[in-house]
């Protein structure tokens, strides 16, 4: 949204008078429409972060507009100010307060006080955006840890239960509980720059062999493949290394893609990996055999918008935002993620990431 105002009123002769003073703001956009124009068009056509009400053109039709634009702008990086006459009821200006209205500007009065109030309404949204966006990077950070860290902790039971049965040598066991400790340690840090500083601020990155990426993706969910008795069809034709963190798109990226594909995935079942190259990038995906995904989070996942948490086949639980996770750690640094059925059995779920490759 552009710093822009509307300004809502019947009266020409006002519109004429303010259009010549927010026109001299600098760096701020002037526009105008009237209270019947404003109820037969749908709000969110008004990209405006600064609505401004003629009161003077009546208290209903003020209200009625307040209350629309709340009910589908909401609160959010939006200023509502009523332009009133100096001698309005103070019950009136409570009850407007109630409807949505932020500010009042009595007449008459200064252009100069005008300005100084429309200033102000844009340092309060620039203010509140920076507050969303630390708040919204605190809670990619928060889904992120608790998350990712879910992967070693099941690596840490699943080697719990070997041990207990000796269906493996217990060193090795406790070889694998010992690396999926470390790794947690290695999140939580990861996931502590996150929460002080945006996540492109704090990447590390560096050239590392994808093969070895997804092999070391695989063993971590070795123990839940061996569970359900999946095998894994292999075509890595993308040779040489990418550039990342390599903790974050292992954990961040393909974990929970592979995790995805393994909780819908039935008994006996099978997932492809494939990598291949697309000019200086590398193309890698996923696709499994099991129960698929409907349109509607299909369109979610590809809009970076979070789903609710589905059951696997022998009821595995998740959060619902892995594959949001993912898709951010890509975005973020010039990748991408895209959700596709299979065809022809239409349960397949198909994901796509680009990295620049290099072969040394």
């Amino acid at each position: 949204m552009e710093n822009s105002i509307l300004l809502v009123t019947d009266n020409e002769k006002q519109s004429a008078s303010f259009k010549a003073i927010f026109e001299s703001i600098e760096n701020i956009k002037f526009s105008s429409t009237n209270y019947k124009s404003l109820k037969q068009q749908k709000l969110e056509v008004f990209p405006q972060r600064v609505f401004v009400f003629d009161f003077n053109c009546g208290e209903s039709i003020t209200i009625e507009a307040l209350k629309n634009l709340t009910l589908n702008r909401g609160f959010d990086s939006i200023i509502s100010i009523v332009l009133t006459p100096a001698d309005v009821d103070e019950t009136v200006l409570e009850g407007l307060e109630k409807y949505g209205a932020n500010d009042f500007i009595q007449s008459p009065t200064s252009p100069a006080i005008i300005k100084t109030r429309i200033h102000t309404a844009f340092r309060n949204i620039y203010r509140e955006d920076l507050l969303l966006k630390k708040e919204k990077s605190l809670r990619d950070a928060s889904d992120r840890m608790t998350h990712d860290i879910s992967t070693p902790l099941t690596i840490i039971a699943g080697h719990s239960r070997k041990m207990l049965s000796k269906r493996v040598f217990i060193e090795e066991s406790i070889h694998q509980i010992i690396d999926a400790t470390g790794t947690i340690s290695d999140l939580l840090a990861s996931s502590k720059k996150t929460l002080v500083g945006d996540a492109s601020e704090t990447f590390s990155g560096e050239w590392v062999d994808l093969d070895q990426l997804i092999e070391e993706t695989i063993q971590l969910h070795q123990e839940r493949l061996d569970r359900k008795k999946i095998r894994l069809n292999l075509s890595l034709k993308a040779k040489g290394k990418i550039y990342c963190d390599p903790l974050l798109f292992k954990f961040s990226v393909l974990s929970n893609v592979l995790s995805n594909a393994i909780k819908f995935s039935h008994q006996n079942a099978k997932i492809d990996i494939a990598t291949d190259t697309e000019d200086d990038k590398v193309l890698v995906t996923v696709c499994d055999y099991g129960v698929g995904m409907s349109d509607s989070k299909i369109l979610k996942i590809n809009g970076d918008k979070s789903v609710e948490s589905t059951i696997g086949t022998t009821g595995e639980e998740g959060h619902g935002f892995g594959l949001s996770i993912a898709q951010r750690y890509l975005s973020s640094f010039g990748g991408s993620l895209k959700v596709q059925k299979n065809q022809p059995d239409g349960i397949r779920l198909s994901l796509h990431f680009l990295f620049r490759v290099a072969t040394d």
